[in-house]
Order: C-alpha cells, then structure tokens, then sequence
C-alpha cells in the first residue's frame, strides 16, 4: 500500500539538531498540504515538483524542521507520486483494438481517501466496452463519453482518474471506428 494523505498530515519532523539550520516549518507545512490535496485526488503535485522543491534555512537556533528528516519523508513522496503516475500513463497508453486487450487491462486501487469509483461499476462498464470493441452490444463512443461510475465507498475502488483515462482511450477508439 502506498503513502496516504492521512500519512502526509500526521508526518512530525524533529528540530535540527544543535548547530545546524533547519527548513522553515511553515513552508514545509504549506507544501505537504499541497502534497495532500494531490494524494486525494484534488491538488496537481508532480515528483518533478516535490524532487525541486526548495525551502528556505532558518537562523541557528531558529526552529525549524531537521532537513535529513524532511529530505528523506519526500523521497517517499516522490516515489508514490512516481508509482501513481506511471499507473496513469499506463491507461492512457493501453493499446485497445479488442475487448481482450481491455478486459486484461488491470486498474489500479484506490487508497482511502483517494477519489476512487466502485468496482463493480467500473467492471461492469469496462465488460460492455469490451463487447463493444469486439463489435458486439450497443455500447457507443458517446455512451462511454457519458458514463459515469458511483463513486468508490468504504471499500476502496478503483482510481478514478486512471478509470477516466482508460475510458477515454476507449472513447477515442470507438469514435476512431465511426469515422
């Protein structure tokens, strides 16, 4: 299971230790809020953006955060924003001409309290695509443009935002057809 925004909101960081400067709290603060926000699916931080991010030192003896400390947390930040990328670019660039390339195609699960879709609404809508790019069923490019998934509840769906992908690609595969 990857980093969740729970995890991002209750991270602590020590003080510096003695003689050394630490990061300005309020900055680091500020920036894990938006780190959040991306974890639940509502901000855009990128791990080109969490591996440049550069906070001001505070005097000696200043509070701040310990910079090893803080350093080390967003290598774990960069990695999970990697990880969820690439499961993004993976259903953006699903090849799908038939309906086994889409049913084979795994989606991945949401963590809590990620934007997620239910399951068994993505699995059913992904089933009808499926027949539809095998040419079988009724199932158009403006049937798919249109759908929309319940939202994922207590149990984690999948992640919505690689479903929206997946569909879309399918959408512009059907719509390729009716030209």
């Amino acid at each position: 299971m990857g980093l969740t925004p729970e995890q991002v909101r209750q991270v602590q960081f020590d003080a510096p230790q003695a003689g050394r400067k630490g990061y300005d709290e309020d900055e680091v603060d500020t920036f894990l809020d938006l780190v959040e926000a991306t974890l639940r699916g509502e901000g855009g931080v990128t791990d080109t953006d969490v591996r440049d991010v550069a906070f001001t030192s505070t005097a000696l003896f200043r509070r701040g955060y310990d910079p090893d400390q803080v350093d080390a947390f967003l290598d774990e930040v960069e990695s999970e924003l990697q990880r969820r990328a690439e499961s993004l670019r993976a259903a953006q660039d699903a090849s799908l001409t038939r309906g086994g390339d889409l049913r084979a195609f795994r989606l991945p699960r949401a963590t809590p309290p990620e934007r997620s879709y239910a399951a068994s609404d993505v699995d059913a809508l992904i089933e009808r695509a499926a027949a539809a790019l095998d040419g079988v069923g009724g199932l158009s490019a403006e049937d798919v443009a249109a759908a929309t998934p319940a939202p994922g509840s207590s149990v984690p769906g999948y992640r919505a935002e690689a479903v929206d992908a997946l569909l879309g690609e399918v959408e512009r595969e059907l719509r390729r057809r009716d030209r």
